[in-house]
């Protein structure tokens, strides 16, 4: 959430002269909070309340020296976060109530406004940031197989439609942007369906080349997961193609549809998804029933391999952070 913030400079102490008042400002506010060249006039209790990071942060001593004075602006204590603004300024706006209606909860959350959520939520331990943008990432990359073949289908949770529910990705922003600070809060379950996500709806050259933040080791995950997936594909769909399943006379017209199907779809496919209604039409009922076998099987097998063709641990020994 870009904050508009007014260009206004308070006059402070020497080390904050330089800082701009921002709109979360509360005049008769008892601690001041600076990030990222703004400042956040608030009270002291209700932070402390919601963080314990920030309630042991408040009951530290100052230290005071004639060289080095505690930090003041307008008979308030500064303190100094290595937080960027906007971060601060998303987390107090929802601690205080200036942007955290029911209808907010309501509606679809942008990529970056999750992020900011997640990393202030897991950072200051403050459980109201913290819960809702896990639970929709929780919904909307389930560890479960059958949730997903519904998110898939239904497709409603990951959506540029401003009516979304869950998570909305504008043009501006990319799922590659949750990579990063899925793994670095530690919400270990959600990442093999994030990953699947990203290597179905993004290309090659967007993955390989876009700068998301992306560690060596989870591009790497993203590149090798995607080939083995399709690997998969091939070679099932390649079996089951040489596979005759008449019982008398073989099918010319199945063998067709069978070679179509190959050539159109076998190195395109990922093995995970509601795409079996786009079984050929002009085949014999015993070669769709063979097929549609033949996909549910690889995708229960690559259900149970999602995590470690990606170099992630197996399902059984993910875990998530709690707090």
């Amino acid at each position: 959430m870009e904050a508009e913030r007014p260009e206004k400079r308070q006059r402070t102490d020497e080390g904050s002269s330089d800082a701009v008042r921002s709109d979360v400002w509360f005049d008769d506010g008892n601690i001041i909070l600076q990030a990222g060249g703004y400042q956040f006039r608030v009270y002291r209790g209700l932070l402390a309340r919601h963080s314990p990071v920030f309630k042991d942060m408040f009951a530290m001593p100052q230290p005071t020296s004639a060289s080095s004075p505690p930090s003041q602006a307008e008979d308030c204590p500064v303190i100094h976060l290595a937080d960027s603004a906007d971060d601060v300024h998303f987390m107090l706006a929802k601690l205080f109530n200036i942007s955290d209606t029911e209808d907010d909860r309501r509606q679809a959350l942008d990529i970056s406004d999750l992020i900011a959520s997640l990393r202030m939520g897991h950072k200051y331990f403050i459980a109201r940031l913290w819960n809702d943008p896990v639970n929709r990432l929780r919904r909307a990359f389930p560890a479960d197989l059958d949730l997903m073949m519904y998110r898939l289908k239904e497709d409603n949770d990951i959506s540029a439609s401003r009516r979304a529910t869950e998570i909305r990705v504008p043009a501006s922003e990319n799922l590659l942007q949750l990579v990063h600070v899925v793994e670095q809060v530690g919400l270990q379950t959600v990442l093999p369906v994030l990953y699947y996500r990203i290597v179905v709806r993004e290309t090659l050259d967007t993955i390989i080349g876009g700068d998301f933040g992306l560690s060596d080791r989870a591009r790497a995950g993203l590149l090798g997961g995607r080939a083995r997936l399709l690997s998969s594909v091939a070679s099932v769909l390649r079996t089951w193609g040489r596979h005759d399943v008449h019982v008398t006379t073989v099918d010319s017209h199945c063998w067709k549809a069978r070679y179509d199907f190959l050539l159109e779809d076998a190195s395109a496919r990922f093995p995970i998804g509601p795409w079996t209604a786009t079984l050929p039409l002009n085949m014999c009922s015993a070669c769709c029933v063979h097929l549609r076998v033949a996909l549910s099987l690889m995708r229960s097998k690559a259900w149970t391999e999602l995590p470690t063709v990606s170099g992630l641990p197996p399902w059984a020994d993910l875990h998530d952070f709690e707090i």
